[in-house]
């Protein structure tokens, strides 16, 4: 599943209604955004075309199936190396009607991409026509394709050479999926999950941390104008990787997130938390006042580590959705209203909480996959004693001229 929830709608996988293969995409609307004409699907960055170079043109083909007539329209999207958009076609294209009880419509549009489009998309866009709009509608989407002729005279496809370079990746014993998750140069990458009518404070504080300076300093006083369902901090969506807090999950595999959080005197206990996309519901791991009282191994002075574990059904997208919350009837208890400190914030793909580590680790066996303190975090056990057993196992079996990298990522 490599699209994800657009503006106030649901978007999951299923096997409930598919054109091709087993799997479709099902989105589903749940709240209606001001001034919303209809409901898609949001792409991530594995859903996007790469292109050889600008001022090609773009044939996008896509296919979707509705349960009464329904107008809607190929929308194509351009980005750039940065993933900013740089062109949308959703205004432009022709208008087609979906095939009522479930048929499958299918539609095509070619257009020119602009010269800064590196990266382009196809979904479709149904509207939602004369009717209003109810929640629980909803749209099936597939066989998504997109095939590109590059306007560059100078490009050519290079000759096929033979491999002369291996690259060798060696896989993670763990690795943390969350970006920036020790909060040690600030709070890129998070977001507060509120709604905006709530003042919330969500700030780096430099001196205060778990095992070294540097947290997430949430806040939100109480008596809020509307009432929020949640309330705390979340990993940031969205399409540019470099903004992301947590990227994609395997579905069907359990993960564990957990972080250490300090709550002040006063304030009420807060837990970790995971959204279920198919029940649209967030569900809590136990708060930091149970932990106090029966997982002493969990407490650190004022520190307290909340986790939660959860398993992303099969028919769900894999997107994160998880973070340091309280629901609302917690929120609506409090006079004070919330306030806690989050660091170490650890996601990984496992149905037991392990020790917390990110790539800010000394030792030799730990490694960011990018960026430091902003990008995913890497355990390879004893690394530097194995690379260099398979160095030598390479050395002995690689054919001659044949050069090799080992990838730890």
């Amino acid at each position: 599943m490599c699209y994800e929830s657009y503006n106030g709608t649901v978007a999951t996988r299923t096997q409930e209604r598919a054109m091709v293969g087993t799997y479709s995409a099902k989105s589903t609307i749940l709240y209606i955004p001001n001034g919303s004409t209809g409901w898609s699907l949001d792409p991530h960055t594995d859903a996007m075309a790469p292109l050889k170079a600008g001022n090609g043109r773009i044939t996008a083909r896509v296919s979707v199936s509705t349960d009464v007539p329904r107008k809607w329209r190929v929308w194509v999207r351009c980005y750039d190396a940065s993933y900013r958009l740089v062109y949308d076609g959703l205004p432009s294209a022709p208008d087609n009607t979906s095939q009522p009880n479930g048929i499958w419509s299918t539609a095509q549009i070619s257009v020119t991409a602009p010269s800064t489009a590196r990266y382009a998309c196809v979904t479709p866009y149904v509207y939602y026509g004369s009717e209003s709009p109810q929640i629980g509608w909803y749209f099936y989407a597939d066989a998504h394709y997109i095939s590109y002729d590059s306007a560059d005279p100078a490009y050519q496809v290079p000759d096929w050479l033979a491999p002369r370079m291996l690259n060798i990746r060696v896989k993670p014993k763990r690795v943390n999926l969350v970006n920036n998750p020790g909060m040690n140069v600030g709070i890129d990458r998070w977001g507060s999950h509120t709604p905006t009518q709530v003042p919330t404070t969500f700030t780096w504080d430099k001196t205060v941390g778990r095992a070294k300076p540097g947290s997430l300093k949430f806040r939100a006083p109480g008596g809020g104008t509307s009432m929020p369902n949640q309330l705390g901090i979340s990993t940031l969506g969205g399409l540019n990787p470099g903004f992301k807090g947590g990227d994609l999950l395997r579905t069907g595999v359990p993960h564990t997130i957990s972080a250490w959080v300090n709550v002040p005197a006063g304030y009420p206990a807060v837990s970790a938390a995971a959204w279920d996309p198919i029940a649209a519901t967030y569900r809590y791991g136990s708060d930091t006042d149970w932990i106090k009282a029966n997982r002493p191994d969990l407490v650190d002075g004022d520190w307290v580590r909340v986790f939660y574990t959860w398993t992303p059904p099969t028919t769900s997208t894999r997107q994160i959705y998880a973070g340091v919350l309280v629901p609302k009837a917690t929120y609506a208890a409090s006079s004070n209203g919330i306030a806690f400190w989050a660091d170490d914030i650890l996601v990984e793909e496992s149905a037991e909480l392990g020790e917390y580590f990110d790539g800010a680790d000394p030792s030799a066996d730990y490694l960011w996959q990018d960026t430091s303190d902003s990008s995913k975090s890497l355990y390879f056990p004893g690394k530097a004693r194995y690379a260099q057993r398979l160095t030598e196992i390479l050395q002995d079996n690689v054919p001659w001229g044949t050069t090799f990298n080992l990838v730890f990522a």
